[in-house]
């Protein structure tokens, strides 16, 4: 019993740690940037109401410092498949978007590999990183447009005192998250 609980605290305080960085956001204006989604090579992020643009070049340049860092052990997937996008390489968020139960139905009901449910755990924070930095473009379902302007960043708590970034749409609909901690 006494090893379940120092293997639980272990676990929560690296998921805590692991977004530490984010800790000191509260609210952010987001500046997204245009992509040429003919001309160059994109990762297309999609997410319930969002379809998030990114360029592979950023990625692999975040991976890249990342991996100087020692911190991008489970990116090696990721990295290999950006490699071989010709022009475009679109991912469904199919794990944080959905509740736990939601999740385990599309998964099964849609026949989603084992290497895309790597991609999207490793893509997660890897996009934030990259939305904080302006490196993205990001087109509303609900607005049917590329949306340019009066996006922003704010922390928000969720059920069970989760604290979390919420990145939203000028409507207020979020269009990504990542949750930070849980409050004790």
């Amino acid at each position: 019993m006494r090893a379940l609980l120092v293997l639980v605290l272990l676990v929560i305080s690296h998921n805590i740690m692991g977004q530490s960085k984010y800790m000191n956001i509260k609210n952010k204006k987001l500046t997204p940037e245009t992509i040429d989604t003919v001309g160059e090579k994109i990762f297309v992020y999609v997410k319930p109401f969002a379809r998030i643009y990114f360029k592979v070049d950023h990625i692999m340049n975040h991976i890249d410092s990342l991996q100087k860092s020692n911190k991008a052990v489970e990116l090696q997937a990721l990295k290999d498949t950006l490699m071989t996008v010709k022009q475009k390489l679109e991912i469904v968020d199919w794990v944080y978007s959905y509740d736990d139960q939601e999740g385990i139905q599309t998964i099964s009901r849609k026949n989603i590999s084992k290497k895309d449910l790597e991609i999207n755990k490793a893509f997660e924070s890897i996009g934030a990183d990259l939305i904080l930095g302006g490196e993205f473009m990001v087109y509303s379902g609900t607005m049917e447009r590329v949306v340019t302007r009066r996006l922003k960043v704010v922390r928000a708590k969720g059920v069970f005192d989760v604290q979390y970034l919420s990145f939203i749409f000028p409507d207020r609909s979020m269009f990504y998250w990542i949750p930070l901690s849980t409050q004790q």
